[in-house]
């Protein structure tokens, strides 16, 4: 297949789609002028750019409906909650330690498929995807190096244009239709909001903020934060996404010491599960890379993490990403 990208902005009707040459990148404001749609790895730097070639819209209900592809829980999948437990004792011993605030705990979950994923199948996965999380943004991606990406991510990044710009804090999770947040996501929430608000002032004198409120994701909801800003002239997007990523909302805080304590002891390599991807040029729109599968050889690797704060417990965490894991085995 050539390199192509297929997506849908949240509550759209429409699709778009863009294929392409694709090309490397180790740095986001390396790209400013380029054209085209990105993924990167969860370091937010290394990444892919399919330059927009060749471009077409079209309504998201004219694609085809088709079958649900069959799969299996890899025999890899046996041991999967004891190994989660014992990476949660090392995170939470830090946190109750003092070393960190909060740590992201993720995990990659692995189902067998009956066959390889055909572009027609993605399509397919693509519209159902469309229907069932409106308030997503949904995209699948193929490039030689990256192999096939499928994304429906609550989170924006950052987006915008030449004078008004965009971005949120999304944290603590929930089934939806249940009451009242706890402390704990609060607090959690409180984190992230905080991180991304110190952040926007370096970069506009003119930043808005709304009071948080309960966002639905599908079977979840999260707590969410509006942000609203224009940047000074010598500025540019991409270089407050760089600033922004990776959020506490995928990483913790303090956020660098917490990247390489993650890189270090999650125990595998997220590659591009909570890194960027989206739409950069004139009219730039960033998300995080959550709620994601990697389709490879006739297996899917499947991501989800939970934020620990003080007062967290395993049971609660394992949870948490067994929901967030159905968002996407409910619809493959």
């Amino acid at each position: 297949m050539r390199p192509f990208a297929l997506y849908r902005f949240p509550f759209e009707k429409h699709f778009t789609l863009i294929s392409g040459s694709e090309r490397q990148f180790h740095s986001l404001v390396s790209l400013n002028g380029a054209e085209g749609f990105i993924l990167s790895k969860f370091n937010g730097e290394e990444g892919v750019l399919i330059e927009s070639e060749s471009y077409s819209t079209g309504l998201v209900d004219e694609l085809p409906d088709g079958e649900r592809i069959k799969y299996a829980y890899a025999e890899s999948c046996k041991n999967e909650r004891d190994e989660y437990d014992s990476v949660f004792e090392v995170f939470y011993n830090a946190i109750e330690g003092g070393e960190y605030e909060k740590l992201v705990l993720s995990r990659c979950h692995k189902l067998q498929l009956s066959s390889p994923v055909s572009e027609a199948y993605l399509q397919v996965l693509f519209k159902r995807a469309c229907a069932k999380y409106r308030s997503a943004f949904v995209y699948v991606l193929s490039t030689a190096r990256n192999g096939v990406w499928f994304g429906c991510s609550p989170e924006l990044l950052v987006e915008g244009g030449e004078d008004t710009f965009h971005s949120v804090a999304l944290a603590g999770t929930m089934p939806s239709g249940e009451g009242e947040w706890s402390e704990k996501n609060k607090r959690e929430q409180a984190f992230v909001t905080g991180f991304v608000r110190t952040v926007l002032s370096r970069f506009s004198h003119d930043v808005k903020e709304s009071e948080p409120y309960s966002a639905e994701a599908g079977v979840i909801k999260h707590i969410k934060t509006d942000f609203s800003f224009s940047l000074t002239d010598d500025r540019s997007v991409l270089e407050v996404a760089s600033a922004l990523h990776p959020t506490p909302a995928v990483c913790g805080l303090e956020r660098d010491a917490a990247r390489k304590f993650i890189e270090r002891n999650e125990g595998y390599d997220r590659s591009c599960y909570a890194g960027i991807t989206g739409i950069v040029g004139n009219d730039t729109h960033l998300y995080v890379n959550l709620r994601c599968v990697n389709f490879n050889s006739g297996e899917a690797l499947l991501y989800a993490g939970g934020g620990l704060v003080k007062g967290s417990n395993a049971a609660d965490e394992w949870c948490e990403t067994e929901s967030k894991l159905q968002t996407i085995i409910s619809i493959i």
